[in-house]
């Protein structure tokens, strides 16, 4: 029968953390959302040191086949 005590946050986390089916899961969705945060900032003092110019798209051209 599920234990009908209200739960705090840390209690939630602490439970699923132990969970064995799910170990890992939230860790990895984490510490990929750490590393896209890291190259944000290092992207960010690149370009204000100018040590990073952004590269400019050239636009597409169609080429026409001669005739």
């Amino acid at each position: 029968m599920p234990s009908t005590e209200k739960l705090d946050t840390h209690r939630k986390a602490l439970t699923v953390n132990l969970d064995a089916s799910t170990f890992g899961s939230f860790a990895e969705i984490g510490a990929g959302q750490e590393v896209a945060l890291s190259l944000d900032y290092l992207y960010a003092y690149l370009l204000e040191s100018n040590f990073l110019v952004p590269i400019r798209v050239p636009e597409k051209t169609t080429r026409v086949a001669s005739a």
